[in-house]
Parts: C-alpha cells; structure tokens; sequence
C-alpha cells in the first residue's frame, strides 16, 4: 500500500504552479497533529507576513479551465490540475491553502493524513 507521501509525490510530477515565474510542488510534512497558522509559519521560516487561508478549488480555479479552443496541453494541464485536486481530496481531510506574503508567495495545501500528520504539498507564486 503506497504511503500518503507517494500518493502525492505521483500526483504533483511535472506539475507545474502557474504565476508569472511557474513552480513545481513539494511533498512536506509536520510533526504536528493540527495544521493552522503558527504552526505553518514555524514550518515556513517566516516569523510574520499577511496569511491568507483559501480552499483548494479557488487556488486550482484557473489552471483546471478548459475552453473550446483550448490546445491539447493546456487541455493535459487541466486534467494534471484535476488529478492533483482528487488525490489531495482523497488522502487528505481538512484541507486548507496558506498564502503567505504579497509579492513572492509561498502557497501550502496542507490536511492530516489517515496517520493522522498534517501532510501536504508547497510551491510559491509570483504577482506583480
């Protein structure tokens, strides 16, 4: 049986975070058993910054688009995206996404697993 983190390291490959620079996604995890905003401040370094806390759907909103002249690939993009959203769905509960900062974003997508971790995937975003 494939652990949690496998299950997400499969689904985010050659997944890219789309924003003016395009980042992939790591797996992370924490120690804690409770996934909230000190806790993920602690995690990321950073001692302040604003948060903001969005669901899933709104972060993947425009990368799952499919359009009637949309190209293969960007057609591939959105069943990736799609994919990604599902296995995240299903290995997770209580999923939240921290955005932390203005301009040079750091995005976690964080739930606890069935072990019972708060376990998820970082990236960042770029917005000028």
């Amino acid at each position: 049986m494939e652990s949690t983190k496998t299950k997400l390291e499969k689904a985010c490959l050659g997944v890219m975070m789309m924003s003016e620079t395009d980042y992939p996604f790591e797996y992370f995890s924490l120690a804690e058993d409770d996934h909230n905003e000190n806790n993920i401040f602690i995690y990321s370094n950073r001692l302040n910054g604003p948060v903001e806390i969005i669901s899933l759907e709104y972060l993947f909103r425009n990368m799952m688009k499919v359009y009637s002249d949309s190209s293969d690939e960007e057609e591939e993009s959105a069943e990736r995206f799609q994919n990604l959203m599902n296995v995240l769905n299903a290995e997770l509960r209580s999923v939240k996404v921290y955005r932390i900062g203005i301009m040079k974003v750091e995005v976690y997508i964080a739930g606890i697993s069935l072990e019972g971790v708060v376990e998820g995937l970082k990236t960042r975003l770029i917005e000028t």
